[in-house]
């Protein structure tokens, strides 16, 4: 069974955070859950399954699209936009 992805920002970016929301679950929810620790990897085992679902919905979504340039440019700008609204309201 091949595995056919079609390349988006969302996919990059998951590609990065997939191991990291993994890894942080793994170490806070098992190895180091004292003194409240244990928030952080239910907070990182959460992000873990949004962020794989929303690529999974994304990427059956984009099966059938083959034109990708307004997809690209779509899904750049909402990731800025949520970096900068987490920049400006993160006091």
């Amino acid at each position: 069974m091949k595995l056919n992805l079609k390349k988006t920002p969302v996919l990059f970016l998951s590609i990065i955070l997939v191991p990291l929301f993994f890894c942080g679950a793994f170490y806070y929810l098992l190895v180091e859950n004292n003194g409240g620790m244990a928030l952080a990897g239910a907070i990182s085992l959460f992000a873990l399954i949004v962020n794989l679902i929303i690529l999974i919905i994304e990427q059956l979504i984009l099966k059938n699209i083959f034109n990708l340039k307004k997809i690209w440019i779509a899904e750049i700008v909402l990731i800025l936009l949520i970096i900068l609204f987490t920049i400006i309201f993160s006091d």
